[in-house]
């Protein structure tokens, strides 16, 4: 077996088939994709974990906890074990809503968005162009 630095390699020969390993990494990487989403949004709303919780309406310790990944959602979880069973990756995002998607576009704030069409009514009265790129 040729040797590696790279440390997925590394890790998946660690594993090997252990599947239960394997959804264990899997479930612990979705938290900490969370996590991350939730600090970067957070940080670049300018926000503080306490302004956060104030606005969401919890303690700023359950801020926390999901910054770090401190996380047990029996239902996310299912979810993500749904995808796979399925053949899927779970694919979770934070996106603005599309107000204020259409407000950074009319502000300069932004050359280009992606927005439901339902908004192509408030786009065009707004003076500025469409263009669809098909998914």
């Amino acid at each position: 077996m040729a040797q590696t630095n790279d440390a997925l390699t590394i890790l998946a020969r660690m594993i090997g088939d252990d599947a239960d390993l394997r959804q264990l990494i899997a479930e612990e990487t979705l938290k900490a994709q969370i996590a991350r989403m939730i600090y970067e949004a957070r940080t670049a709303a300018g926000l503080t974990p306490q302004a956060l919780a104030a606005r969401v309406g919890t303690q700023p310790s359950v801020i926390a906890r999901l910054e770090e990944a401190d996380v047990d959602s029996d239902a996310l979880f299912l979810l993500h074990r749904i995808a796979a069973a399925l053949g899927h990756a779970l694919d979770m995002r934070l996106v603005q809503e599309a107000s204020t998607r259409v407000a950074a576009l009319r502000a300069g704030q932004a050359d280009m968005i992606d927005t439901p069409l339902q908004a192509k009514n408030q786009i065009e009265a707004s003076g500025c162009r469409l263009i669809f790129i098909p998914e």
